[in-house]
């Protein structure tokens, strides 16, 4: 099998960057050929990556864009996306045609992450998205109260404006695929409500690094001050307004415990307001990043991980944390739930009790069951998360793709 493949890769970015890597590194352990096409100054050659069968197609944007501020760059990416994607196509249409040209046809555009950035005539293009098109403007919506108590009316009026637009162009790009993955089934209800046709998605999560992500062999917690860990970035989507509340309640019943809080902010104006004005701020460690390498040892130094995200694709700090044999505690409104072993607890109502309740069940199961605990939420990763597993799917996936593409459409004649 050859692929022309587009999109994130990154080992050290963590989440969809990270799930790339391993994808396209299991592909290469198969014997697939892959032409990897990349704006270099985004996506680098990913170290790592050294098979023969990998073949790193960089090239850069013109050097008028280059000279640009970051920001700026990615306000123009932003505002105009369908204008920038068409440039892009125009200059990957040569590489393609000669690489094609020099080693024959593709089986697939497989675009990682994004919208492609060009078609090939003939070939099937697959796209793994990071989450339903319509999943940042619903929670936005739905989130106004939250959004205007912290940033004020004008910034949530632009936020709506802002997704609405961003929607409008997902839908008009995602046109272009034949076949749709999302993370869960959550996801492709939601975008199957948005109008897209059910045939065409598919639902596969991403896949963790089982010997990066692994337990302790005995797992030792200090019951008398429990840490639950937050990690990912910090958007109001996100909900760390409700874990802060959420956490001033488990207080009640755990009076040791202690909140750790890792992520970079998102585009909220004020998205720390909810630890400034904690009673609780003592009780709260903030960390804005850690390196890659680090999560493993602070996911297993944790008694639980949360994530009080709404409309979540996949979680991909919830899915390491189970291979950490950590448990969770996640919401009814996130994909990964689907995926968490009964160790772990999935609230209904996204309110302060609910959660708070969650949290204090999963950390009082852990008094008595912590390491049959921690072997179950491993197994349930093992099962679900391994590379090799994803791979074999989505190999089905892509041979699907090609051979409906190879059929011949039947005339109404």
């Amino acid at each position: 099998m050859r692929l022309a493949c587009y999109g994130w890769v990154d080992a050290e970015a963590g989440s969809v960057g990270s799930a790339n890597f391993l994808l396209l590194r299991e592909l290469l352990a198969r014997g697939v050929e892959v032409d990897f096409f990349a704006n270099e100054d985004h996506v680098p050659r990913p170290p790592g990556l050294n098979d023969s069968r990998f073949h790193y197609l960089g090239v850069r944007p013109p050097r008028p864009y280059r000279s640009l501020p970051p920001r700026m760059q990615q306000v123009i990416n932003w505002v105009l996306e369908p204008m920038v994607r068409r440039a892009w196509g125009r200059i990957y249409g040569p590489i393609v045609s000669e690489r094609r040209r020099q080693g024959g046809d593709y089986e697939a555009v497989l675009s990682l992450g994004t919208p492609p950035a060009f078609e090939i005539a003939g070939v099937p293009t697959v796209t793994w998205l990071q989450g339903p098109p319509t999943a940042e403007i619903d929670a936005i919506r739905r989130l106004r109260a939250q959004i205007v108590s912290s940033d004020g009316t004008a910034f949530w009026r632009a936020l709506v404006h802002l997704y609405s637009y961003r929607l409008a162009v997902s839908r008009g790009a995602l046109r272009l695929s034949d076949r749709l993955i999302c993370g869960s089934s959550w996801a492709r209800d939601l975008m199957i409500a948005d109008g897209l046709p059910a045939s065409k998605i598919e639902v596969l999560p991403y896949p963790v690094d089982l010997d990066l992500f692994r337990p302790e062999p005995m797992r030792r917690l200090d019951s008398t001050r429990p840490t639950i860990l937050w990690l990912g970035r910090v958007d109001p989507r996100k909900r760390l307004d409700l874990l802060v509340s959420a956490f001033d309640l488990v207080l009640g019943s755990h009076p040791g415990a202690h909140l750790r809080i890792v992520g970079r902010p998102g585009y909220g104006r004020r998205p720390l307001h909810p630890i400034e004005r904690s009673p609780h701020r003592a009780r709260i460690t903030y960390e804005r990043w850690i390196p890659r390498s680090a999560v493993p040892s602070a996911l297993r130094s944790s008694s639980l991980l949360v994530q009080t995200s709404e409309n979540e694709n996949f979680g991909s700090s919830v899915a390491e944390a189970l291979a950490c044999g950590v448990p969770v505690v996640v919401g009814a409104r996130n994909g990964t739930s689907e995926y968490v072993d009964g160790g772990c607890s999935v609230f209904e109502r996204y309110t302060p009790d609910a959660v708070a309740s969650a949290i204090s069940a999963t950390l009082s199961a852990q008094m008595t069951d912590a390491n049959s605990i921690s072997r179950r939420v491993r197994a349930a990763a093992v099962q679900q998360f391994a590379p090799r597993v994803i791979t074999d799917r989505l190999l089905k996936i892509l041979s699907a793709a090609r051979a409906e593409a190879r059929t011949p459409v039947p005339s109404n004649e």
